[in-house]
């Protein structure tokens, strides 16, 4: 064989393996704009992209998945409910569908039908958010929802748009780890977890929850109270909370227990401390001045607390309880606010922070009331007190003994300030 000829069978070989390298670990980016529909009955989620990788879930047939990246004939997949995982692509198991763009629905609530027309069943709804659509009929995007379903919504309430937006808001994360979910409730999926500092453009927003961009091809949910909302130009997005002083107080204390539960014997002291101390966490990553009544065990009068908010020219002062009763079936929220000083400002306080917490803790809806509290009565700026739930209550002291309640307590409080301010 001549040596020219050797040399264009190696430069040959050499191409021909440089292909197939490049099909064999072809690798699409996080924004490949591609949907993976399960044709067959079920397919299995691996851990990696090989059968020998460990088998991490099951999905059903029709369910649609955005496709993250591909390694030869395995895709990985964003899971609705579990995160990432890949699946065998190759087989006729799946069906890849292009993702032609995204809408923006502009009413509070959606329809979403089986098929491009009234005339179909109603599956489910959506809220005001961005959302990438697989195709476009007479007026109709058909779309991919959180749970991996697909469905139809009427152009007439949603338009096209670009995630390469110029979004005014962005929101940084500013706890340790933040759960990023397909949809703004904690009963959605998580899709991943955000670290402290991250930061997301912003394009829609429902009460207590951010819709973000998370990739070039897809919208995801955050929720509000654990992120500080920034301007374009790099400012706070919350201003209303900048340079406020407020004072957050823990009821009871040290020898006063307040109330106690009877079946886990839960001090209402330490659920009021707890709550507290979350609360006031938030707003001062929100950029308030926060004044603590305590921040320990300890006993306070009732008269030093008042003190307190008004020693430091504090804007406004809210008290945390937890309820009790003789009626042990009794359950529910209630929040109390100040008739003595500035009482239309505390009554709005007041209201913001009850339709928050019954908003997140989805307990009976007692109202907004007046009572002769100290704490709130002989203050003289806009006050208010919350009862979160029953300690008196078996359920509800079991609620209020996990910290994931408390912390959900705290967010409601937290974005009825936020709300009061704005």
């Amino acid at each position: 064989m001549h040596l020219k000829q050797s040399r264009y069978i190696t430069v040959f070989v050499l191409a021909v393996c440089l292909v197939f390298l490049t099909f064999s670990f072809q690798s699409v980016s996080a924004s490949s704009s591609q949907s993976a529909e399960i044709v067959v009955q079920a397919l299995n989620v691996r851990s990696g992209a090989g059968t020998s990788s460990e088998r991490i879930n099951t999905v059903s047939g029709g369910t649609f998945l955005n496709v993250l990246s591909r390694q030869g004939d395995w895709l990985r997949v964003r899971l609705p409910q579990l995160g990432e995982g890949w699946i065998f692509g190759g087989g006729g198991y799946v069906a890849l569908h292009n993702i032609k763009g995204n809408v923006s629905v502009t009413i509070d609530a959606l329809n979403v039908r089986s098929g491009p027309g009234t005339s179909f069943t109603r599956i489910s709804q959506v809220t005001k958010s961005i959302i990438p659509f697989l195709e476009e009929r007479d007026g109709w995007y058909r779309i991919v929802l959180p749970e991996g379903k697909a469905g139809w919504i009427s152009g007439q309430y949603a338009r096209p748009t670009s995630l390469d937006i110029n979004s005014s808001k962005t929101a940084m994360i500013n706890v340790p780890i933040l759960n990023i979910r397909s949809g703004p409730a904690t009963s959605y999926g998580i899709i991943r977890t955000g670290s402290l500092g991250e930061e997301f453009k912003v394009v829609n927003s429902v009460p207590g929850w951010l819709n973000i961009i998370l990739d070039k091809s897809s919208t995801a949910w955050i929720s509000a109270s654990h992120t500080l909302i920034r301007d374009a130009d790099g400012g706070s997005g919350a201003p209303a909370l900048a340079g406020k002083t407020i004072v957050i107080d823990a009821g009871h204390g040290g020898s006063d227990p307040g109330a106690v539960g009877r079946n886990l014997r839960l001090a209402e002291k330490f659920v009021n401390l707890d709550t507290a101390l979350r609360v006031a966490q938030m707003l001062e990553n929100a950029g308030a001045k926060v004044i603590l009544t305590r921040n320990t065990d300890d006993f306070i009068t009732l008269s030093q607390r008042v003190n307190i908010a008004h020693a430091n020219n504090a804007d406004i002062f809210v008290s945390i309880h937890a309820n009790a009763h003789t009626d042990r079936s009794i359950g529910g929220t209630e929040t109390y606010y100040n008739t003595s000083f500035r009482s239309q400002d505390s009554f709005r306080l007041a209201n913001v922070l009850q339709q928050e917490l019954v908003r997140e803790l989805k307990l009976r809806d007692i109202g907004v009331k007046t009572a002769g509290f100290h704490v709130i009565q002989s203050t003289r700026i806009p006050s208010a007190l919350v009862e979160l739930a029953f300690l008196s209550n078996p359920k509800e002291e079991e609620l209020l003994n996990q910290a994931s309640f408390r912390q959900r307590a705290a967010d409601a409080v937290y974005r009825g300030i936020v709300r009061y301010f704005q």
